[in-house]
């Protein structure tokens, strides 16, 4: 396919199209669903659990340090 024959393609009528423009019109939609679902949502929330695993990591130390304090 050329790029003449892609110019030529009818955007109202995608039906018609070859399989090729229809699978590459498919996989740009899908990209961009999953971007804007890690733009918008996924990101913060990512960010979120990175700020809980790093609390976490810290309670344990705390705990370890009380638990090993308690113990002599």
């Amino acid at each position: 396919m050329t790029l003449d024959d892609l110019k030529s393609l009818d955007p109202n009528n995608i039906g018609n199209w070859p399989f090729a423009p229809k699978f590459g019109m498919l996989l740009m939609g899908l990209i961009a669903i999953v971007f804007a679902g890690y733009w918008f949502d996924w990101q913060g929330q990512l960010e979120e659990l990175d700020r809980s695993q790093k609390k976490e990591e810290q309670l344990r130390q705390v705990f370890l340090e009380k638990k090993a304090g308690s113990q002599r």
